[in-house]
């Protein structure tokens, strides 16, 4: 018997997220014929409550419920490849139990629902996907306990994309780091996926992720947007050309965005002489938060844009946003574009190479000392 799955907290974060923005963004998935899968759940001990399933269905999530009482229930759907879905169990006498399962089609489903210890145990076979998640996750989960390496996790996370390259768990470990990998290292994972593990939907949201990035990556163009500014008046990327333009996506609640401002603020004021310009397009949704943290991290000096109001994302979506067209995922991110119009530097996340980075070109451009 296994007990409920365990996760780090960084991974039910961007797990969770990942499946928000699955929901939203229904059209990337491109796979629209099914296949039916059958899942047969055996419950032991005599075991009373319910059973509830849950899956994401186009833009709203599906819960289904069935008594334990059953002592067998087939749970039937259609899916076109591997499918999470949320399991939980409420039986009387016990504390309640949650798992997430990869359902398959074609293949014989089985779930043992039971008791160990006088706790509520599941046992669940015949889907690989399951299998491999598992190994994924005892694997990462081992590397944290033991080193808590960021990096000796991507080594792992990397090894495993190489040697289960039709596995839907590589699709989703790409879409886990899309947002803080280049596009470079993207399509290159991307394209260690089989032909078939590409099809699946996080591997087509990876996709999805590089194909913004690609368009908002060094040599390209800078898309042309228009806002209201942190004062009410109007503003147009366009007004900028000419001039050197760093974009500064932030937010108030981004800790690593505020705490890097002094650093920043002391590379802004030097070159602002020499005719740098810089916009900061903030995350916030409300525009409360985002003017005081403006005003509490004194940063008048620059131009400030929202990147999207609270009523436009649930309007019209989350593609509306300006962080969404740039491809940005990370934050804080820095866009340098020169007096063309044409993106010559970007650095996602907060780091000492990125500043060193950011300072070198700043330097080369205006070429100063």
């Amino acid at each position: 018997m296994r007990p409920a799955l365990t996760h780090s907290t960084q991974m039910i974060k961007l797990f969770h997220f990942l499946i928000l923005i699955l929901v939203l963004n229904q059209s990337c998935l491109g796979n629209t014929g099914c296949q039916q899968v059958e899942l047969k759940v055996n419950i032991q001990n005599g075991l009373k409550g319910y059973l509830y399933v849950s899956t994401n269905e186009l833009t709203t999530l599906r819960t289904d419920t069935f008594l334990l009482e059953q002592g067998e229930i087939k749970i039937k759907d259609c899916i076109s490849g591997p499918k999470k879905y949320a399991f939980t169990i409420e039986a009387a006498g016990y504390s309640n139990l949650s798992f997430p399962l990869f359902m398959e089609a074609a293949i014989p489903l089985e779930l043992k629902l039971n008791t160990k210890n006088d706790s509520l145990a599941y046992a669940f076979s015949g889907s690989k996907t399951q299998d491999e998640w598992n190994l994924y996750e005892e694997s990462t989960g081992e590397i944290m306990h033991k080193t808590s390496n960021r990096d000796s996790m991507q080594l792992f996370e990397k090894k495993f994309i190489r040697e289960y390259p039709d596995s839907y768990v590589s699709g989703v470990i790409i879409a886990l780091n899309a947002t803080s990998w280049s596009a470079d290292t993207i399509l290159q994972y991307l394209n260690m996926l089989s032909p078939k593990a590409r099809t699946y939907a996080y591997a087509i949201y990876a996709k999805e992720i590089l194909t913004r990035k690609s368009l908002n990556s060094v040599g390209s163009a800078m898309q042309s947007f228009t806002a209201i500014d942190w004062k009410g008046y109007g503003i147009s990327s366009n007004q900028f050309t000419g001039k050197m333009l760093m974009f500064e996506f932030w937010a108030s609640w981004c800790e690593p965005c505020r705490k890097s401002f002094p650093e920043l603020q002391k590379i802004i004021r030097y070159y602002q002489p020499f005719g740098l310009e810089v916009l900061g397009i903030s995350e916030d949704i409300r525009s409360e938060a985002w003017l005081k943290a403006i005003e509490t991290d004194t940063l008048q000096n620059w131009h400030h844009i929202l990147s999207g109001l609270k009523e436009d994302v649930e309007s019209k979506g989350p593609e509306q946003r300006i962080s969404y067209r740039f491809g940005v995922t990370v934050f804080p991110t820095r866009i340098l574009i020169n007096e063309n119009g044409v993106i010559i530097g970007r650095w996602e996340g907060e780091t000492e190479v990125n500043t060193t980075e950011l300072k070198e070109l700043l330097q080369k451009t205006f070429k100063v000392k």
